[in-house]
């Protein structure tokens, strides 16, 4: 079965949904509406705010609910089959105050270059360096928020390079630049995430 991820702002209580497929590598590509469009927010209204990118089979560790409290999501729906948090954000609005936003695809001005930013680790990744497959598309680094992965069809496979890095700046305050950052604070970062036969 395939697994179905939302974009989550945990720091403004937002959540997005993709236009263009739910499943990860339908959508997490550089250029694609839905990325353009979390980058946009992170450089200006979203900027270094907390975000995750949460799939439908994701298992919290410890009940890491990234700081809200499980009780409160078992509120609103009790665990089943699928993820309470996932599941849970379609009704917390009523509990959390949780808005999901939308986005017209022909509005989204396409990023293809820029840095996106850790500011809780002080790492950044220029996205223009981002491997090219054999058919010129790019895994965008907003992978790094995804929390689920490796669970459902659609996902970015174990089998492919730097899969472990997968969901390592989810719940993290993160930005993204135009200009590249200080790197007399910032340390660059280089990922090697690529859909490999």
């Amino acid at each position: 079965m395939g697994q179905y991820y939302k974009i989550v702002n945990l720091t403004k209580k937002l959540v997005i949904e993709s236009n263009s497929g739910l499943k990860l590598m339908e959508w997490n590509w550089i250029g694609n509406s839905t990325v353009s469009f979390l980058l946009s927010m992170l450089e200006d209204k979203w900027k270094e705010d907390r975000i995750i990118i949460v799939g439908d089979y994701y298992i919290e560790n410890d009940d890491d609910y990234f700081g809200y409290n499980r009780q409160d999501f078992k509120q609103i729906r009790e665990p089943g089959t699928y993820d309470v948090f996932y599941y849970g954000l379609f009704d917390a609005e009523k509990v959390l105050g949780f808005k999901e936003i939308k986005y017209n695809d022909n509005e989204v001005k396409q990023i293809k270059k820029g840095y996106f930013i850790n500011e809780t680790d002080k790492v950044f990744c220029d996205i223009s360096k981002m491997p090219k497959d054999r058919n010129n598309w790019q895994v965008s680094p907003t992978i790094l928020l995804a929390c689920g992965n490796g669970r459902g069809g659609g996902d970015y496979r174990d089998c492919y390079p730097h899969h472990q890095h997968v969901g390592s700046w989810a719940g993290c305050n993160i930005s993204f630049s135009k200009t590249k950052p200080d790197e007399k604070i910032y340390i660059e970062k280089v990922y090697v995430f690529i859909e490999s036969e």
